[in-house]
């Protein structure tokens, strides 16, 4: 038999680690939706602050 307080842990871990888990997919399909858009718009804005610098 499996000891009482041993399952609920292993539970609790495996229902943690599937809510890490679905957090992270869904923040990386966020991020690969937004990504080019993202990307795009840091790098402009990288460049414009590096082009505000050498004035």
């Amino acid at each position: 038999m499996v000891d009482r307080g041993m399952g609920a842990r292993s539970e609790n871990l495996f229902h943690a680690v599937r809510r890490l888990f679905r957090r992270i997919t869904i923040r990386f399909l966020a991020e690969r939706e937004q990504g080019c858009n993202a990307r795009v718009k840091s790098w402009k804005w990288q460049k414009r602050v590096s082009v505000e610098e050498w004035r």
